[in-house]
């Protein structure tokens, strides 16, 4: 009687842990991948921790939306949160060279035209080649686990940038990597 009074204990336990509150920090993190997720052009722009241009969250869209993640554990020591995740995103490596090659000729065709023009013609530019990409039988995925580390800053947690480089080079699709 006494090994089932403790073993239902302990699963009750087990219970009472997993549904736990989840932390302000990883909340943010979810939020933030979760905007990506969703193309929310306008709320990317507005989220301080995006600071992403409309345009770009506009041509990466469908690859974000391509992007998952798992919260494998979270930890907290007093003014820092690590959160390991398992991300999988879209390889766009070798896309930034790709655009350049194809941005050169239409340099000449762009001449005379209004800086607003211009912005125009390199943003179509970029989603027919990330359309391209996402559509090709033979894209691939990066995938990682790594850890992304928050730190208090005030009342809010930002996230330091320093040590969760291997996020920043995920969610850039392998095209920005820090050193």
């Amino acid at each position: 009687m006494k090994n089932k009074i403790t073993l239902v204990l302990v699963f009750l336990l087990i219970f009472v842990l997993s549904c736990a509150e989840k932390h302000e920090a990883v909340k943010k993190f979810e939020d933030v991948v979760k905007t990506l997720q969703t193309g929310d052009v306008e709320r990317a722009s507005r989220e301080k921790e995006l600071k992403i241009e409309p345009e770009t969250v506009e041509v990466y869209s469908e690859a974000y939306k391509k992007m998952t993640y798992k919260i494998n554990r979270s930890s907290v020591q007093d003014n820092e949160v690590i959160i390991n995740v398992t991300m999988k995103t879209p390889d766009f490596n070798g896309l930034v060279g790709e655009y350049v090659e194809k941005l050169s000729p239409l340099s000449v065709q762009m001449e005379g035209k209004s800086p607003e023009e211009k912005k125009a013609e390199e943003v179509k530019l970029m989603k027919e080649l990330v359309k391209a990409r996402l559509s090709s039988p033979d894209l691939k995925y990066l995938e990682r686990t790594f850890d992304v580390t928050y730190k208090k800053s005030g009342d809010d947690w930002i996230i330091d940038q320093s040590s969760s480089k291997d996020y920043i080079e995920m969610i850039t699709f392998g095209m920005l990597k820090v050193n």
